[in-house]
């Protein structure tokens, strides 16, 4: 899958957990900039995994902080 692809997938993914409709670019930082709370983001992160089929551990959600995290984890997880 092509990175703009999986980003594309993940801006659907998000984008029902934000207060208000802004841009999601690779360095939009998902607390700072996007104003997801805790329990969105482990909801975004349950998403992800029925998604893109792979597996996001606690250690591994505690580095994932902007949205360029993610798409790095589901590539290097789905070349696995």
């Amino acid at each position: 899958m092509q990175q703009q692809e999986i980003v594309d997938k993940l801006i659907n993914i998000i984008t029902p957990y934000l207060d208000s409709p802004c841009e999601i670019g690779m360095e939009s930082d998902l607390i700072k900039d996007l104003s997801i709370n805790s329990f969105d983001f482990v909801n975004i992160i349950t998403e992800v995994e029925k998604s893109f089929q792979c597996s996001v551990g606690d250690e591994q959600m505690l580095n994932i902080c902007l949205v360029k995290d993610l798409v790095q984890y589901i590539v290097t997880s789905s070349s696995r």
